[in-house]
């Protein structure tokens, strides 16, 4: 199935279908912007379907799990204290 069609048939709204509605609605506007590039909605939504396609063709099907492992970006954040982060917070 690819993600057009869970994305249509989807009886709640979910991140295919959101991501499908949001291209057709404003596919020219950024979506992503991160360190001086830029991503439009429709651009985001072909690289979906590219990534989808590519699942298929691996064998990955509807309901398999699948990880992902994301290349960190930015700097990590240290501790700066003893303390954990829910002591750290100021709505704690």
């Amino acid at each position: 199935m690819s993600i057009e069609v869970a994305a249509a048939g989807a009886s709640t709204p979910n991140a295919a279908h959101l991501l499908w509605v949001s291209a057709e609605r404003h596919g020219d506007r950024s979506a992503v912007v991160e360190r001086g590039s830029t991503l439009t909605y429709t651009s985001l939504r072909d690289r979906a379907a590219a990534f989808g396609a590519a699942l298929s063709a691996a064998g990955v099907q509807a309901n398999d799990r699948v990880a992902l492992l994301l290349e960190r970006v930015g700097t990590p954040r240290r501790r700066s204290s003893g303390r954990s982060p829910r002591e750290r917070s100021p709505w704690s």
